[in-house]
């Protein structure tokens, strides 16, 4: 906290905008300048960089073989992009997931992790990790995946640490099993989901796949 009345401040309002959160909840979104009146630099004085982590959940079942190269190359674009970008340091995470093993014990996993926020100390390192990333050639019985499996795995076990800004990205062609399936492994639905996420301080975000096969599904 800054007392304006010993340390003096401005911060100008650039934009503004609402927002609402998906427990329905309105606010304010601000984007202000700081402009202290000594001068010094954001950041010094001893205070930690804000840090970014962004955590990659990846469909890597059948129907996703045709796209995963498309996938690999955006995830490296968008890892490449947001590590040039200055300010905030990014680190990131790697999830892969299947489905259920109970039903089909081809699929090799429910969920891998194939890298760790400490795997990602530079992001040609992650880049690399990413190249592991390979869709299965087994037929998973279902077209709805375990993808809320991955999340929770990705939620609980990640070394998030002192992680501030926290972020999963999901990628899929398919929704999820619902906790009415019985392969479902954790038996949690999406608002489930949503509060297990907000009580870890972490924002859940799909980039879904539209693909043909999945028409009925979208």
């Amino acid at each position: 906290h800054i007392d304006i009345r010993r340390q003096f401040y401005l911060l100008p309002i650039l934009q503004a905008e609402s927002v609402s959160f998906q427990d329905g909840r309105e606010y304010r979104m601000l984007e202000v300048a700081s402009i202290p009146l000594s001068g010094e630099a954001p950041g010094q004085g001893g205070q930690a960089p804000f840090t970014v982590g962004i955590a990659f959940v990846v469909d890597t079942t059948l129907s996703m073989d045709p796209y995963i190269d498309k996938v690999r190359n955006a995830l490296t674009d968008f890892v490449r992009a947001t590590a040039a970008e200055p300010g905030a340091p990014t680190r990131y995470a790697l999830v892969g997931f299947r489905n259920s093993l109970s039903v089909q014990p081809h699929l090799e996993y429910l969920n891998r992790t194939f890298a760790k926020f400490a795997d990602s100390t530079d992001a040609e390192g992650f880049i690399r990790k990413i190249r592991d990333v390979k869709a299965t050639n087994v037929d998973s019985l279902s077209f709805n995946e375990d993808s809320f499996a991955a999340i929770v795995e990705a939620i609980d076990n990640l070394d998030w640490g002192d992680i501030q800004g926290r972020v999963i990205i999901l990628v899929t062609d398919a929704g999820s099993r619902l906790p009415t399936d019985p392969a479902s492994a954790t038996r949690m639905g999406p608002e489930e989901i949503g509060n297990k996420a907000r009580a870890a301080s972490v924002v859940v975000m799909a980039l879904h796949l539209k693909t043909p096969a999945g028409r009925a599904n979208h």
